[in-house]
């Protein structure tokens, strides 16, 4: 019997690639186009989803009392899109790759059991950029950004969906989310998805409190990294 494959759903920033400041910066000018906010809170805890729609209505709803329209939110994407090209053209050092990435994704699109995804909570346009910019092999991948929903379950939910199109495969035998963040532990668990978390020392510590299990700094070391997937992927499994 064939084996069923194992998806496998990256976030972008602070995952990937190292462009969480970068990537936070240019956000907070681009919504000061468009709403009073003196300051960006990077508190996440403030916002309803750590998604960059999501973010993007809270301000909308907090001073204007209304959503975003449909122009103002390609206003957006476009301006922040065109500022993070700027930042690049400038600084490209800012787009870097976490260590091993590029590796580690090459190794897993060879793989036979192996299905790989991106689900970020990053606008399309953008998580696209940094992608390029950070030079990772992300080309063709199935993916879903914050312009499928604001909520990151909605989003993973979607990038699972396509990659099940993508990949020809109904039922995954394990779905393992692979983020940086409290928000993707807890949507990680809100699905029952297995999980890795990316994170320093001290980040790490706060994963682990809010029940990550698998933590890595980087992807340096590819074998140890597909060894805990292994484990993950135990918490992961999809009900046949």
């Amino acid at each position: 019997m064939a084996l069923k494959m194992k998806l496998v759903m990256f976030d972008v920033d602070g995952t990937l690639a190292r462009t969480f400041q970068v990537d936070a910066k240019h956000y907070g000018a681009a919504l000061a186009r468009l709403v009073p906010v003196q300051n960006f809170l990077m508190d996440w805890s403030v916002y309803p989803h750590v998604t960059d729609s999501s973010i993007l209505h809270h301000h909308f709803m907090t001073s204007h009392g209304r959503a975003p329209q449909s122009a103002e939110v390609a206003s957006f994407q476009e301006f922040f899109t065109r500022s993070l090209a700027d930042a690049f053209a400038s600084a490209p050092d800012h787009f870097q790759a976490v260590p091993g990435a590029d590796k580690l994704l090459q190794r897993l699109r060879e793989s036979a059991i192996y299905a790989v995804a991106i689900a970020t909570g990053g606008w399309r346009r953008s998580a696209l950029f940094k992608l390029r910019a950070a030079g990772l092999p992300t080309e063709g991948l199935p993916a879903a950004f914050a312009d499928d929903g604001h909520a990151r379950e909605d989003i993973m939910r979607t990038a699972c969906r396509r990659a099940a199109e993508h990949y020809g495969c109904a039922n995954f035998d394990a779905i393992v989310y692979v983020g940086d963040g409290l928000h993707d532990v807890r949507a990680s668990q809100n699905l029952s998805y297995g999980f890795i978390g990316v994170a320093g020392t001290e980040r790490a510590e706060r994963l682990r409190a809010a029940g990550a299990r698998y933590i890595v700094a980087d992807f340096t070391d590819t074998d140890a990294f597909l060894r805990l997937l292994m484990e993950a992927g135990l918490q992961g499994r999809q009900n046949s």
